[in-house]
């Protein structure tokens, strides 16, 4: 760690500011793991499955169009949540995924 610290020359105050500088030149390393989704011809043939399988009566039976898109995006999330789930990976195995 380097430090530089000192005083401002000013005339707007009747006392000169000090300042300080800290510069950490070590690296820190995140301990924080990404979660990710697996986007596989597996999950993807989950995820088709389960929408295909999906009895959609609960959406064709309300009138009410903000209802019935509530209970389609239910359905569609649900899917995509059980299909995709979020897996904890390494940073480097993170990068790779995309």
């Amino acid at each position: 760690m380097s430090v530089k610290s000192g005083n401002l020359l000013t005339d707007i105050t009747d006392h000169l500011p000090n300042f300080i500088i800290l510069t950490n030149h070590s690296k820190v390393r995140s301990k924080i793991w990404p979660k990710v989704r697996i986007f596989s011809e597996k999950n993807m043939s989950n995820f088709k499955h389960l929408l295909k399988n999906m009895t959609w009566d609960n959406v064709y039976t309300h009138s009410d169009v903000n209802i019935a898109f509530n209970k389609f995006h239910a359905v569609v999330e649900n899917a995509f949540n059980v299909s995709f789930p979020l897996k904890t990976v390494s940073n480097i195995r993170a990068k790779t995924n995309h």
